[in-house]
């Protein structure tokens, strides 16, 4: 009697075989997942670039025929204007008394070539006296027609008798001499100083009009209201 031995393949565990399929189902999952993400976003860029690039020319675009706006309204603007650097203006008042307009820059406009807008504008006045009266502010503007000079910032007025003003504003004459300011002003001379919050000079600086809030004090000490 013989025996005989058979080797036979094992079948896989059922089991094992099946969490395998399903392993490798799911990384396939998730790689398709993850492809068609990236497809999209492939996808999306191509059509967003070109439109993107659009956007950038048009926006470059904008931006350069806007300051070619803004540099030829300026251009024109300054077109539009006559500068002059340290003119000299000269003149005469109503009596025949010569006057002197200087300024670090002056600027007329092309639309009213009778205002005149200064810059550093300084006044030398002919009151008929061995000293003449100056003016000097920050800026200023003077009408050719009506001959009247306004002064702006940091005036500064010295009529030839040994009196100085300031004040923030001055309006100057140039026909009487007569100047007005409606700033507070502080005044100084020989005979003392002075406040108040308007002024007005006339008769060629022989009469000086104070009002609002005065306080003098004069050399010897005694104060008035």
């Amino acid at each position: 009697m013989s025996i005989g031995l058979t080797l036979a393949e094992t079948p896989p565990d059922p089991p094992a075989f099946a969490a395998a399929e399903s392993g490798v189902s799911e990384a396939r999952r998730r790689a398709m997942g993850d492809w068609r993400k990236r497809s999209r976003r492939v996808a999306f860029w191509r059509k967003a670039l070109p439109w993107l690039m659009v956007a950038i020319v048009v926006g470059v675009g904008g931006w350069i025929g806007v300051r070619a706006l803004v540099s030829a309204i300026s251009q024109r603007a300054a077109s539009n204007q006559i500068r002059m650097t340290n003119p000299r203006f000269f003149g005469r008042d109503d009596k025949g008394r010569s006057f002197v307009l200087t300024a670090r820059e002056a600027a007329r406009e092309a639309g009213d070539l009778n205002q005149i807008a200064l810059t550093r504008p300084g006044l030398r006045l002919d009151l008929g006296r061995p000293k003449p009266a100056n003016a000097i502010a920050a800026t200023g503007a003077y009408q050719e027609r009506t001959r009247m000079l306004q002064l702006d910032g940091g005036v500064v007025f010295e009529d030839g008798q040994g009196n100085r003003f300031t004040s923030k504003k001055a309006l100057v004459d140039t026909k009487t001499g007569a100047v007005k300011g409606e700033s507070n002003v502080v005044g100084e001379g020989p005979l003392g100083r002075i406040a108040s919050s308007s002024y007005a000079i006339y008769d060629d600086g022989d009469r000086t009009v104070f009002s609002g809030g005065v306080k003098a004090r004069l050399v010897n000490g005694s104060a008035k209201p």
